[in-house]
This record gives structure tokens, sequence and C-alpha cells, in this order.
């Protein structure tokens, strides 16, 4: 769907206009680069989106639903629903089954995660699986790695969409002995921006 508004997630842990609980999650966006949407997670499947303007608030669904589609009812603060999709199939697989598609986890990241990780259902995943049916992590590095290094040993997944790109994440990662969430390294700020947001962007330009 197209919406005639720009909804921008802000990648930050630090930010007076939202709320701490919101930033942990990843669910803080900027509608038009400047009005403030949170989107609160407060269960497997349901979160709560508040902001000034309700009309915004599908197209700020729309935005954080790109990588978290099994959260498919949204409320607003007097818990009327806003929104609801399909529910999402959910499997519980040992964390030791899942090939990482990215090569680094960012600290501060990973701190944030760390705030409301504490079992093996904190941590909801989207997958895809390899030609060999094995699993393929799309997003969710650093849930995992911060379940894995708690002694948590399985975490909630479901199957998602793809795009060509993760696979060749994948081969690079495994040509660099990544090949389990215990292989990746977690990175300062500085060094995680440096090694792998710039392997990217370098890769999107080719």
């Amino acid at each position: 769907m197209t919406y005639n508004i720009e909804v921008s997630r802000q990648n930050t842990y630090q930010d007076s206009r939202f709320s701490q609980e919101a930033l942990n999650q990843h669910g803080c966006f900027l509608v038009n680069q400047e009005v403030p949407y949170e989107v609160r997670i407060i269960s497997s499947n349901c979160a709560i989106i508040t902001g000034s303007n309700p009309d915004d608030y599908l197209a700020v669904i729309d935005e954080f639903r790109f990588n978290a589609e099994h959260i498919s009812e949204f409320y607003d603060n007097k818990e009327q629903l806003i929104a609801q999709f399909e529910t999402k199939v959910l499997r519980t697989i040992p964390i030791s089954e899942i090939q990482p598609s990215q090569f680094y986890i960012n600290q501060d990241k990973y701190l944030a995660v760390d705030s409301f990780i504490n079992t093996a259902e904190d941590v909801i995943i989207p997958v895809t699986k390899d030609k060999h049916g094995g699993y393929i992590a799309i997003d969710g590095h650093s849930r995992l790695k911060v379940a894995f290094d708690k002694g948590i040993s399985t975490v909630l997944v479901y199957e998602s969409q793809a795009d060509a790109y993760i696979f060749d994440f994948v081969q690079e990662a495994k040509s660099r002995q990544i090949e389990s969430i215990s292989d990746m390294s977690v990175l300062s700020h500085a060094d995680y921006q440096s090694k792998w947001i710039d392997y990217c962007t370098d890769y999107f330009k080719k």
C-alpha cells in the first residue's frame, strides 16, 4: 500500500522524544522526519501504537511490520483495535540450527535487547530456508546472540520471504566461518559501522 507520508525508523537507543521501552524494542518512528510515533510490543502478537495523528497509524504499522510480521494486532493507548493481520505460525527451534545472514552484532543494540530478553518466548524472529531445508535468520541476530549468551537454547521463528541478497550474505558469512550465532562477534558501534554497515553499502552499490 502507498501512503502520502514518509515514515522512517529511528536507529538509536537514546532520544528524549521516545520512551526507553520503545527505543530498546526498535519501535520508534518519525513521520515526515519530525513527528514521533511509537510501537511497543506487549505480547507475542500484539503491540500498542501511539502518536499525534491516528490517520498515520497504518503507514507506521506497515513500516514496523517489515521485519515483525508476527505482530498481528495493533491497539491505540485506549485499547481500541487499530489493525489486524493474519496470524503467523510460530515454531520452536534450537538456536544452534540457525544460520546467520549477518557477520557482526552492534554492541548498542545488544545492550538494548538484553533489557527485555529473559526466556525463549521473548525471541521471535523471521527465517527462511536454504536449499537443504536449513534455517536462515533474516533478522533478529542481536536477539539471538543475547538469548544464546544467556543460556537460552531455543527460540520461536516464523517463515518469511527473503530477498536474494540474504543468500549472498549467507554465502559470505560461511566464507568467514560464521555458521552459527556463537560465531558472531559483538562490536562497538564504530566498528560495527565500518565492518558491517559499510560492507552492506558497498554490496548494494554493485
